[in-house]
């Protein structure tokens, strides 16, 4: 395995994703073993191509809505009454000036194609907790739309984002989840955590996890309310890892896999521990 990390920028809460370079090993006939004698050698005829593996992603890091910060958002109620809200204020501007309003993903009337019971299941007497939301309407937050609710009890993570649609050229099975280490360093969450409901892990290394990304039956990114939920192994959370989650597009190219923003998307990064205090 080939890892190299470059950096791209270094503006002030802002930063490219350095450029990850997996090298995948293919079988070759220099490379087989000599069968046993009285056995018959079987030899792949048409041996799979060898592929590099290459993440590039613009991170942004910003201020986020926790128990432990100051920031100040025009949800206000969002943190700790999540449940009695009905719309928030996400960060999609409009040509008119302002941000739009969205209805909450478990709230009837919201634009999700999520179950039902997915949605449903965040209520505060089920031991759900809000860890943290984006949903700032600051000026590096655009198109940053996530809300994040922590169950110590069960030991679950769940991520909803919004995502509005303005244009694309990508089939559904070309969009995942990624979850990755923001600092390129090793990770106990992204090596450990398992999904929930997501099916297969695509991929996984020591820093970055390859989802596939589904709402219900759909397979891929809608416009409206999207969602992941992981199965957090015991003590994780005291881990101090900076984790960053987003959307990413597969793009088939002539010796590689590339991974990028889809159009008007964005990552969320946070640090495990911080957000998860005293919860």
């Amino acid at each position: 395995m080939i890892l190299k990390i470059t950096k791209l920028s270094s503006k002030p809460y802002v930063s490219l994703l350095a450029l990850l370079l997996l090298g995948v090993t293919s079988c070759s006939q220099e490379n087989l073993e000599k069968a046993p004698e009285g056995e018959e050698e079987i030899i792949d005829p048409e041996p799979e191509l060898q592929k590099e593996r290459v993440v590039s992603i613009k991170m942004m890091r910003f201020p986020l809505v926790t128990h432990q910060s100051s920031e100040i958002s025009v949800n206000s109620s969002l943190l700790d009454n999540w449940e009695n809200c009905e719309t928030v204020v996400v960060n999609e501007p409009v040509a008119s000036g302002g941000f739009c309003k969205a209805t909450l993903p478990w709230c009837t009337g919201c634009a999700s194609a999520l179950p039902e019971q997915f949605c449903k299941d965040i209520k505060k007497a089920d031991s759900w907790q809000m860890a943290f939301h984006s949903l700032t309407t600051g000026e590096l937050a655009k198109h940053s739309n996530y809300i994040c609710l922590y169950n110590k009890a069960k030991s679950k993570l769940k991520l909803f984002y919004y995502f509005q649609y303005e244009g694309g050229d990508w089939s559904d099975g070309q969009i995942y989840w990624c979850i990755r280490s923001f600092d390129g360093n090793s990770s106990r969450f992204v090596q450990e955590v398992k999904p929930v409901s997501e099916g297969e892990v695509a991929y996984r290394s020591d820093n970055l996890m390859i989802l596939p990304m589904f709402s219900g039956d759909i397979r891929g990114l809608v416009s409206g309310w999207n969602g992941l939920e992981l199965d957090i192994p015991e003590g994780i959370t005291s881990a101090n890892e900076n984790i960053c989650i987003s959307p990413v597009l597969e793009v088939e190219a002539s010796k590689s896999l590339l991974y990028g923003n889809p159009k008007n998307s964005s990552a969320v990064v946070f640090n495990l521990r911080d957000v998860c205090k005293d919860l």
